[in-house]
């Protein structure tokens, strides 16, 4: 446990921090996170690079209400 931590946190220090992280092809598909009722977006988080819509979004880097937790 104290090693998976100490991992996530080396993640999360070497991704770089970028904004908005829209998916190519422009498709909006329905949020991963679950926090809302399955909206639809094309925002991707980026720590765990799963769908992401507004309600979701914890700041404006586009990172998941799970993985700021």
């Amino acid at each position: 446990e104290e090693l998976a931590g100490e991992n996530k946190e080396n993640h999360r220090q070497s991704s770089d921090v970028s904004v908005l992280s829209p998916s190519t092809s422009g498709v909006r598909k329905s949020c991963q996170v679950g926090y809302c009722n399955k909206n639809k977006s094309s925002n991707c988080c980026m720590y765990c690079k799963k769908i992401v819509c507004g309600k979701c979004t914890k700041e404006i880097q586009i990172i998941c209400k799970k993985c700021a937790q």
